[in-house]
């Protein structure tokens, strides 16, 4: 009897003691930790709530800190620990370390993290298709049209897509529109770009654009463009002022078009069972503080993209800021109808934003 209850007694220690490590042990660098779930009663304030409720908000994302993005959800987190004197904390992961969009999108809709901050017109159209709408060539002439589609129909038209794929979308940041740049010759309409080699995103919609536009697309991973554009591989690029800054690409490139051809989003999105458990005082918490975040934002990228013009022509590059739009547009009007296109998104959209933008403009 004496040796059975010793027996006992030292299983039941191994035990605590097994327990105790389980519980006690670090994570290792590449596991997220887990975030606590939000309070569901919705009588609770955001300023009183108890300590049950405080729980943190990850959000992934690609680039540096100095991105455009990376800096809109820096002001994210500044307001929404502010605004909840800390009871929702807000952890950013930057530079990709949890994947790449594809992946974070993914993590997004499993709840792996709560939030990710993605290009709208990326992966995102792999659940959401009509986000394709924000590759359409020339369907915005300034930014003031292109906000106003965005925040005022776009956001609730894509809602059901979201949704049926279990994400939120508050809304989306900016990260400007898409110029062409090249090595051969000055663009000022249309015409000017049949011949050039141009290379594009492995897409359909980008190389139909470039057939278009009677230019050849080629595509290449960007960490391979600046080579390509130094040894003549391709004539030359498309992307916004602030890669073509961050890439230097002004020091392999001659000519800068401030054509606008799209204009790029960035899709804020969140776990949807995630927000529907949140009480409704959070949910406004959180909405109001990512809409204060998405016009600093823009603000930001106003301010920036006039320093990035500058810095492109401090470094040589020979600027048409003034092209003819109608020739882009009148080179590019079958966009929509074109087979390849069609098999990517509803292109009935095009002409709802169109409609939405003279009815609104």
């Amino acid at each position: 009897m004496k040796n059975f209850t010793q027996m006992s007694c030292a299983v039941l220690l191994i035990a605590i003691l097994v327990l105790t490590g389980c519980s006690g042990g670090n994570a290792s660098s590449s596991t997220l930790p887990a975030s606590p779930a939000p309070s569901s009663s919705a009588s609770e304030s955001v300023s009183d709530a108890p300590k049950g409720a405080e729980f943190n908000l990850r959000i992934g994302l690609n680039g540096s800190e100095e991105h455009v993005f990376v800096q809109g959800v820096r002001m994210i987190e500044k307001k929404i620990e502010e605004k909840s004197n800390g009871r929702i904390q807000v952890e950013v992961f930057p530079n990709s370390v949890l994947g790449a969009e594809r992946e974070m999108i993914e993590q997004t809709i499993m709840g792996s993290i709560e939030m990710a901050v993605v290009a709208a017109d990326g992966a995102t159209p792999a659940w959401v298709p009509d986000t394709q709408i924000f590759t359409v060539p020339y369907l915005f002439t300034s930014t003031e049209e292109a906000r106003n589609a965005a925040d005022n129909f776009l956001l609730d038209y894509l809602e059901p897509g979201f949704e049926s794929e279990g994400l939120r979308n508050f809304g989306f940041f900016e990260l400007g529109f898409r110029h062409f740049t090249n090595n051969k010759r000055a663009i000022s309409k249309a015409e000017d770009m049949k011949g050039l080699v141009i290379r594009v995103q492995e897409s359909p919609a980008w190389q139909t654009l470039m057939e278009r536009l009677g230019s050849t697309p080629t595509p290449l991973a960007v960490n391979e463009l600046y080579g390509a554009l130094q040894q003549g591989v391709v004539d030359g690029q498309e992307n916004p002022l602030s890669t073509i800054v961050a890439q230097k690409f002004y020091e392999v490139q001659k000519h800068l078009v401030l054509d606008g051809h799209t204009y790029c989003a960035g899709a804020i999105l969140m776990n949807l069972n995630f927000y529907n458990g949140l009480s409704d005082a959070d949910k406004e918490l959180i909405t109001s503080c990512i809409d204060e975040a998405i016009a600093e934002q823009r603000g930001l990228v106003e301010q920036k993209d006039a320093e990035y013009l500058q810095i492109c022509k401090d470094n040589g590059m020979e600027i048409v800021e003034n092209p003819d739009l109608d020739s882009f547009k009148a080179a590019t009007a079958n966009f929509g109808e074109t087979e390849a296109v069609k098999a990517l998104f509803d292109t009935s959209l095009i002409g709802k934003v169109q409609e939405f933008l003279a009815a609104n403009s």
